[in-house]
């Protein structure tokens, strides 16, 4: 039998031993939201991701901050390029205000590393339709 039990000081174990814990990936609560808008061709779009946080500290008791994410994109579709059938350009900017949150932070049971949400970004895509 493996248990794992040397990964955990013998102070969580016993703590954990006599009192229900909330697991280190658990968050309270997580929201997503979008909205799109699309007219001739052209599509628009706006999405918001909420993040209570998750478990941390002493046997997971403590709690990391909540984040929040605001994402944007727009693309367009050219039609009828000869030889092709179309040509799609997209643009899109993920964590729009580079909101810096942490995920986790190295601590709580089972948890030996930070991590940490991806900061801005943007992205070019081509797509072509033969």
């Amino acid at each position: 039998m493996n248990s794992a039990q040397y990964q955990f000081p013998a102070d969580e174990l016993e703590y954990i031993k006599n009192h229900a814990i909330k697991l280190d990936h658990e968050g309270e609560f997580t929201s997503s939201a979008g909205v799109s808008y699309g007219w001739a061709g052209n599509k628009a779009y706006v999405d918001f991701l909420y993040g209570y946080g998750l478990r941390s500290g002493f046997a997971n008791t403590e709690k990391q901050p909540s984040y929040h994410v605001i994402n944007i994109g727009y693309e367009h579709v050219f039609r009828n390029i000869r030889p092709l059938k179309g040509l799609k350009l997209r643009v899109d900017v993920t964590n729009l205000f580079d909101e810096r949150y942490q995920i986790r932070n190295g601590s709580g049971l089972g948890v030996f590393m930070s991590q940490y949400g991806q900061r801005r970004a943007g992205f070019l895509t081509t797509v072509i339709q033969f």
